[in-house]
């Protein structure tokens, strides 16, 4: 009996049947793995601009963090006062002290001056370590020392020639 259900045009129905049901599971396949495809890549995109993202933000805080720490000095006379001030608390012996000319950039402006002392190596030493916990930045950017080369005493007494810049942010830069 069941043999006889599956001659003739019943066979033929049931291979189309099955035909049918295979196409439309593999087509159907296919157009959900497309579907699941597009969701991933989408999600990975996501994925990336959110990291990218995140890292802007923490460059951006970064910056913002250094820009607080470069207190803008817009006048010579500010730097030199607060370099009298550092030599002032250490007790040194200022010959001199001197404004450079101004260089002045696109991003930022700089500020020169040229200091002589006259002081020990300790003292010296610790008025440049005094110049690194300042404030604002302080670069020294020449050092010359004369003096007895041949008594290296503690308590030698050195001429020092020192040239101290900083630098403030222009207005354009510290707007973006």
């Amino acid at each position: 009996m069941i043999q006889r259900f599956f001659y003739g045009e019943t066979k033929l129905v049931i291979w189309i049947g099955i035909v049918i049901f295979v196409s439309l599971f593999f087509t159907g396949g296919r157009i959900i793995w497309n579907q699941n495809m597009d969701k991933l890549s989408f999600y990975k995109e996501q994925r990336i601009r959110i990291e990218l993202e995140n890292e802007v933000a923490l460059k951006l805080n970064k910056l913002k963090k250094i820009k607080e720490n470069l207190k803008p000095i817009s006048e010579s006379s500010y730097f030199l006062s607060e370099v009298a001030k550092i030599v002032g608390k250490l007790n040194l012996k200022m010959v001199s002290i001197l404004v450079l000319p101004i260089a002045k950039r696109k991003e930022f402006v700089k500020l020169f001056v040229n200091l002589e002392l006259n002081s020990t190596y300790h003292e010296l030493g610790a008025f440049i370590s005094s110049l690194e916990k300042a404030d604002f930045f302080i670069n020294v950017d020449k050092l010359l020392i004369s003096g007895e080369r041949d008594n290296l005493k503690a308590n030698t007494r050195v001429k020092a020639l020192l040239v101290l810049s900083t630098f403030y942010l222009t207005d354009t830069v510290m707007e973006n």
